[in-house]
């Protein structure tokens, strides 16, 4: 099932993670570190292509949700990919989970933030 927390106090955010099967970040824009902190546990974040966030994960990424200007077709991507997450057998989930924390550790840290802006500024 899914739950909508809303809020959650700072003190209680660690306690809802590990109770997570799937974070599910639905904003246009923008990256939030509630992304960083769900790859940092191993939690599969279930994202819309168009946030700022999304960069982190390949093209081929099986949980982008996809872009749509018709609500119905939004909520059905969303759909998907939490059934696809809650109906994962327990390897392939643990699997994913190892994903999930190779992308953090790959993408998420100092090292690798510091290489793509160097990037940037080779090409001005």
């Amino acid at each position: 099932y899914v739950e909508f927390k809303g809020s959650i106090p700072r003190k209680d955010v660690l306690k809802e993670f590990m109770d997570a099967t799937a974070l599910l970040f639905t904003s246009f824009e923008g990256g939030g570190a509630v992304v960083g902190e769900s790859l940092s546990k191993g939690i599969p974040v279930i994202i819309n292509k168009s946030a700022g966030a999304s960069s982190i994960f390949k093209e081929n990424y099986r949980l982008f949700i996809e872009n749509s200007s018709e609500k119905k077709d939004f909520i059905s991507s969303c759909s998907k990919a939490l059934i696809y997450c809650a109906n994962l057998p327990s390897k392939e989930y643990s699997k994913l989970s190892d994903e999930m924390l190779l992308i953090f550790r790959s993408e998420i840290n100092w090292n690798s933030k510091g290489e793509k802006l160097n990037q940037i500024y080779k090409q001005l």
